[in-house]
């Protein structure tokens, strides 16, 4: 399960300043998520209009920085797929998923996020661990009309150093 209330300082260093108000990782998450949030909701119109690019309840609810909500529209596990499984860090569900079918590692989101992006957005070091070892693609640019992005550029996003510093560890390439 993700753990949506860790401290700034617990094992996550951060490279931005304190933002008042936000000194928690579930604060700046929300912030994060609100802002991810009004850019999903103004290119939703489009999204909406066509069908293979809608996502689930749940997932709608984490890009509108709303977890606890999200927690309870998630499907079960068994239904789940990979960038789900990913994006909510059902880390036992992913590996189920990647040992029935390895490809899935580089599964996408239909709304053009690949697994990993999702993980990352989703906070879920396990996950992103995970779909590392498992060959997910580092350099994959989402689609997504409103971000196209590395999985090195969501974790600066979402600021999780700690994800960003795994990806380069990993063979990413760097942004800076």
């Amino acid at each position: 399960m993700v753990n949506w209330h860790r401290s700034v300082g617990d094992d996550q260093p951060s490279a931005a300043p304190p933002v008042k108000g936000l000194s928690t990782w579930s604060g700046r998450r929300r912030a994060v998520s609100a802002n991810v949030g009004a850019i999903f909701d103004a290119a939703s119109d489009g999204l909406r209009d066509n069908p293979r690019m809608n996502v689930s309840p749940a997932l709608q609810a984490l890009y509108q920085g709303d977890p606890e909500r999200a927690q309870t529209l998630l499907a079960p596990d068994g239904e789940l797929d990979a960038y789900e499984a990913a994006a909510f860090g059902r880390v036992e569900r992913l590996r189920a998923i990647l040992d029935d079918d390895p490809v899935a590692a580089n599964q996408w989101s239909p709304d053009g996020f690949t697994a990993l992006h999702l993980a990352i957005f989703g906070g879920s070091e396990d996950a992103v661990r995970l779909l590392v070892e498992r060959g997910a693609d580092l350099e994959a640019v989402s689609t997504a009309s409103i971000a196209q992005v590395r999985p090195i550029g969501t974790a600066r996003f979402v600021e999780r150093p700690d994800l960003e510093r795994l990806l380069l560890d990993a063979g990413a390439e760097p942004l800076d």
